[in-house]
């Protein structure tokens, strides 16, 4: 079952657990009970997993194989509706700035609730 996740990151990262489980040969319960077993909460953070490998393992590729020239055009593709087109690298790149905006606001509720109550929070 890990094998088959191995191989194929596109199909684990996009697939339910029953659809990875028959094209694996197992069950779908096998397939969340992997996740649990290398201490997960369940099959969707194996699968969130999975899609941040996938998305690194293509920009990789992607990079790799086009020149300087080639990329810097991919950053000046059209705008649809006045917003870049969301290219796999650019996807990566919004989500770590949104993680860190949503660390961001956490801490500083945090800050907020313990100025106004007192209390500490973790």
């Amino acid at each position: 079952m890990a094998e088959f996740l191995v191989n194929f990151t596109e199909k684990g990262s996009l697939y339910t657990a029953g659809q990875i489980g028959k094209e694996a040969g197992v069950s779908e319960t096998t397939v969340i009970r992997l996740a649990y077993a290398l201490g997960l909460n369940g099959f969707s953070d194996l699968q969130e997993l999975m899609r941040k490998e996938w998305l690194s393992s293509a920009e990789s590729k992607e990079a790799a194989s086009k020149p300087a020239a080639a990329s810097a055009a991919e950053e000046k593709k059209p705008l649809v509706n006045g917003f870049p087109l969301l290219t796999k690298r650019n996807y990566l790149k919004l989500q770590m700035r949104l993680s860190k905006v949503i660390k961001c606001i956490l801490q500083v509720s945090a800050n907020l609730i313990r100025q106004l109550t007192g209390c500490i929070i973790k």
